[in-house]
């Protein structure tokens, strides 16, 4: 099966325009402060995009250091790859704070005992190390001592990052079955398993590796199973305690059950299970989008939305506000778009990485 780079270039053109209209849209209709949903699909998007470039780059790093020789051809296309998708999420993370020129304040007023604010310096240490590994792999190649090395501190940021994002949700005693859950050891399964999907396709893209990549579809089964297992038995432990387990109702046979089981547990674990061995790039690509689902509605939305049904001062709120709560109003808006068209931004990026390394004066 042959991919069009003409076909794939109209694609990620089109995805970027979406990327900046739909950030653009966010921003002029306020930066979306919502009383109900506060945490939406602008989230859902740089948390995708993190886990998914340090999926990449974690497994990549792993190889690489255990002296893995067939890795070694490929790392600076894995490299380039994981900082092309980084680069969208780094862009939504900005957008999405209310005022992006304050920024700086994160780290000149910088709080420890914030995940939020531990999270600035996790990104600004992971992408610094990353930029600075992908630039060094293109100049001198990866099995340098210097390159190693970069690659182990970095695989640390990376997996410290993905940790922090889930304990910004595992803090949060506003949101009952947010609270205490196993949010960081799920970003962390959830980010090798989208990262796995990432590699095949950025291989069969640069037309590389068909032997890597069959090692890679095997690897996406594990990584698939055990974010699978942590995501169910994450949902075992809302179901024993308090207003957690209208979260789980909802999940499993609520209204949020269709897309749970068919967009999660069908789409985006069972059948890349059956066809990773014979069709790699299309079980890549279920894979992400199963992920990318459970990630934006049963983790992310259904807490939220759960709370105002069980919380009575949250109730209040909800009769007060006018910002609606539904599922429809929570996908169907500007940061969805943003979201969305922020994948093709690492499309243009992976499709066109020999003419932007010509252009920095790096090797292809």
């Amino acid at each position: 099966m042959g991919w069009s780079r003409l076909t794939a270039t109209v694609g990620g053109v089109i995805l970027v325009i979406l990327f900046i209209v739909g950030i653009a849209m966010y921003r002029a209709g306020g930066g979306g402060e919502q009383a109900l949903i506060p945490w939406g699909m602008m989230v859902v998007g740089y948390i995708f995009f993190a886990l998914a470039s340090g999926g990449v780059f974690d497994s990549m790093a792993i190889r690489l250091l255990r002296g893995d020789k067939d890795i070694e051809a490929h790392a600076g296309l894995l490299a380039w790859s994981s900082l092309a998708l980084l680069a969208p999420g780094i862009v939504l993370v900005f957008s999405d704070v209310l005022h992006p020129g304050a920024a700086p304040y994160f780290y000149l007023s910088f709080n420890p005992e914030s995940r939020i604010a531990w999270n600035a310096v996790l990104y600004l240490l992971y992408g610094g190390g990353l930029l600075a590994f992908t630039i060094l792999v293109h100049l001198k190649g990866p099995t340098v001592p210097l390159a190693r090395s970069i690659a182990a501190a970095t695989l640390a940021f990376s997996l410290l990052l993905e940790a922090n994002l889930g304990m910004a949700y595992a803090v949060n005693v506003a949101v009952p079955a947010w609270y205490a859950s196993m949010a960081p050891i799920l970003f962390i399964a959830l980010g090798f398993a989208m990262g796995s999907g990432f590699t095949i396709l950025t291989l069969r893209l640069a037309s590389e590796g068909s032997v890597i990549a069959r090692e890679y579809a095997e690897e996406l089964r594990y990584t698939l199973l055990a974010a699978a297992f942590i995501a169910g038995w994450s949902l075992v432990g809302m179901a024993a305690w308090g207003d957690a387990r209208t979260t789980v109702v909802e999940v499993v046979m609520g209204g949020v059950a269709p897309i749970f089981w068919l967009g999660f547990v069908l789409v985006g674990v069972l059948a890349p299970l059956a066809i990773a061995s014979r069709r790699p790039p299309v079980a890549g690509l279920l894979a992400i989008l199963g992920l990318a689902v459970y990630l934006a509605i049963p983790f992310n939305y259904t807490p939220q939305a759960a709370r105002l049904k069980v919380n009575p001062f949250y109730m209040l709120l909800a009769q007060s506000g006018p910002v609606e709560a539904g599922l429809w109003e929570y996908v169907a808006s500007p940061e969805t778009l943003a979201f969305i068209g922020g994948l093709g931004v690492w499309l243009l990026l992976v499709l066109y990485r020999g003419k932007v390394l010509g252009i920095l004066g790096l090797q292809g």
